[in-house]
């Protein structure tokens, strides 16, 4: 499953897409694909008390957007 996503980051629009991995034992954990880039892996943690977004190392700063984009998980999934 793949969900859109366009988001602002730092005065720059991205259009990119959150990829549902599946197998990993864990529903709410999602790969950020943008150009067929890796950027990081979101996923949700009852530990942090919410969403995470793991980046990779060439999207230093972009854990700030973890609840943006867990927001929209959950919104593209209440529109189904």
């Amino acid at each position: 499953m793949t969900i859109p996503i366009t988001f602002e980051f730092n005065g720059k629009i991205y259009v990119g897409e959150l990829s549902h991995v599946s197998g990993s034992g864990n529903s709410t954990m999602f790969h950020l694909y943008i150009n067929r880039f890796y950027y990081g892996r979101l996923r949700y943690s009852v530990f942090a008390d919410g969403w995470v977004f793991d980046t990779n190392a060439g999207s230093v700063g972009w854990e700030v957007l973890a609840e943006h984009f867990g927001y929209h998980v959950i919104a593209w999934y209440h529109c189904l």
